[in-house]
């Protein structure tokens, strides 16, 4: 389900009309229902909501941007849409490799992060197109009204679309102060999202991959 169809079906269940309550505090109140999910998912097994992210390498450049353009740095968060970076790997072949220096026998990392930017130990020889690539665990975004998917790229989270919308009735009923209505919902959702957890707790997943602007 994508948001829309998430929010008309808690509102359906909670005999809820658009004249109640606007599309913009239907929206927040999902919001909070979604983030809360999310942080559970991560703190659960992190690894789970990882995503890579690749862009072309230059010739003598050793400084790569890893920031939308049309984004800001916010505190709490290494770019607003990367809580933490995991690894940064070069290709090599058909594959990525984890980049690392050799210094003095041992072997360290071979990249450091300059505010928004991953700086190489070394700059490239050469030109090569996808050539760099980051993994990192994605920060928790505010969902929007056209978003047609919560989990992008995790197709296996789709039978858990209902959590949602039970996480939504409860406020819902919570706001008409239907009490009893919002407990009930409010056990339903706890339950699936426990069964959610045990879920991913023994899965990681690659999921979509978006090439970067440097």
């Amino acid at each position: 389900m994508n948001v829309k169809e998430i929010i008309e079906l808690a509102c359906y269940k909670t005999n809820t009309s658009k004249n109640q309550y606007p599309d913009h505090y239907l929206l927040s109140q999902l919001d909070k229902v979604y983030k809360r999910i999310w942080r559970a998912i991560v703190t659960a097994n992190e690894k789970y909501l990882w995503n890579s992210w690749t862009t072309d390498i230059q010739n003598g450049v050793s400084e790569y941007s890893i920031q939308r353009k049309e984004e800001t740095l916010t505190n709490g968060a290494i770019i607003p849409w990367i809580a933490k970076i995991l690894k940064v790997k070069l290709k090599q072949g058909e594959s990525y490799e984890e980049l690392y220096e050799l210094s003095e026998g041992e072997q360290g990392k071979g990249w450091y992060l300059a505010d928004n930017h991953i700086m190489l130990s070394r700059s490239p020889e050469k030109d090569e197109e996808d050539w760099l690539m980051i993994e990192g665990i994605e920060s928790i975004q505010t969902i929007k009204k056209e978003q047609e998917e919560l989990f992008k790229g995790h197709d296996d989270l789709e039978d858990f679309d209902h959590i949602l919308s039970l996480g939504l009735e409860a406020e819902l009923w919570r706001g008409k102060q239907d009490l009893d209505k919002a407990n009930y919902a409010k056990q339903e959702f706890e339950a699936w999202l426990d069964e959610m957890i045990r879920f991913v707790t023994a899965r990681e997943q690659r999921i979509y991959m978006t090439k970067l602007e440097y």
